[in-house]
């Protein structure tokens, strides 16, 4: 999908801003989904799990979160 100027809309966003558009926009739609294992994960469940995880793999790498955001 692209913008009026035909960029996707997804230039010059991370990884992580994405995901949290997509959560908010669709939330509730398969994000993820392994039969062979049971886990099926909506985006705004899989956008939870990725804030749940993000500060100990900062942590295990040696960044910093910042209060700002």
């Amino acid at each position: 999908m692209a913008d009026a100027t035909g960029k996707p809309w997804v230039d010059g966003l991370t990884i992580g801003q994405v995901l949290a558009a997509t959560a908010a926009r669709r939330g509730d739609a398969d994000c993820l989904v392994f039969p062979e294992l049971g886990y099926r994960a909506s985006y705004r469940e899989f956008a939870a799990e990725v804030d749940r995880a993000r500060p100990a793999s900062m942590w295990r790498s040696g960044l910093r979160m910042s209060r700002n955001g």
